[in-house]
């Protein structure tokens, strides 16, 4: 159950960003040369990392929780590990190890978003309602992708 649902995830997710098939072949990934290469020091390029991991583990969390039917259990990790209130958590670090004060701008409009999505997701688990969870869990996978599809880090 577990797998078929990361799979219908995965699909809903390349779906939502109006991805082909011939889009997502091995042969036609984006040039990682092309991406916007991130400049910003070690302590938050780690922080971000860190972040990205942190974000990535919720959304596990949150899939196997619907295919447990717990959407309520899920909607209390997609509000607290993606959502809006993530970001609160910032103020605990130094300047330096804060992403934001050195994302470029073209980037933060995809941040905000993620966690924008994280909060509607939440709600969206609330409510229950399986074609809305799938689909907000589409558009916070697709918002992902779009921004790993724009910017790189080494």
């Amino acid at each position: 159950m577990t797998s078929k649902l990361l799979v219908a995830a995965t699909a809903i997710a390349f779906s939502s960003i109006t991805a082909t098939a011939e889009d997502m072949s091995l042969n036609n990934l984006p040039d990682p040369n092309s991406r916007q290469q991130l400049q910003m020091p070690e302590p938050a390029k780690n922080t971000l990392k860190i972040e990205m991991l942190e974000r990535l583990k919720a959304l596990q969390v949150i899939m196997q929780s619907v295919a447990d039917g717990k959407p309520q259990d899920a909607a209390q990790i997609a509000k607290a590990g993606i959502g809006m209130g993530v970001m609160m958590r910032h103020g605990m670090r130094s300047a330096e190890a804060l992403p934001r004060n050195y994302m470029p701008e073209s980037m933060q409009p995809l941040s905000k978003q993620s966690h924008m999505l994280g909060d509607e997701l939440s709600e969206a688990l609330k409510s229950g309602d399986r074609k809305r969870i799938d689909d907000k869990l589409a558009e916070v996978l697709g918002n992902c992708v779009a921004c790993h599809n724009l910017f790189r880090m080494n």
